[in-house]
């Protein structure tokens, strides 16, 4: 674990005891590593935030496209608390991708709103 102050003093501890003639190889090697372990930190397990929208289905995307055809002035974000997706992900689906799989079904036809 880190600590650097510590590491510090040993060093400082180190060159007092070698400009006093203290030369014995052993006991550098032993302060220097001890110094060198203090000066790493522990590495920290990266965790990735639990996913807040569902993924998006055939069901879901063929859902926004019927809704936009019908009201065409809705917003993305309207739309995403409705069907409760991502917001990106709505505008996947009206831009004709099909969401998480990445296969093409609307053509880009619903690209053009206003």
């Amino acid at each position: 674990m880190s600590d650097i102050p510590h590491a510090r003093e040993i060093l400082e501890q180190l060159l007092i005891d070698m400009e006093n003639g203290h030369f014995d190889r052993m006991h550098v090697r032993a302060s220097v590593q001890a110094a060198l372990q203090l000066m790493y930190r522990k590495k920290h397990k990266r965790k990735k935030a639990p996913r807040a929208a569902k993924r998006v289905s055939v069901e879901i995307r063929d859902a926004v496209i019927q809704c936009v055809t019908e009201n065409p002035s809705i917003s993305t974000r309207e739309l995403s608390e409705k069907y409760d997706v991502n917001q990106g992900r709505i505008s996947e689906i009206l831009a004709g991708q099909y969401g998480e799989y990445g296969t093409e079904s609307t053509d880009g036809i619903l690209t053009e709103r206003g």
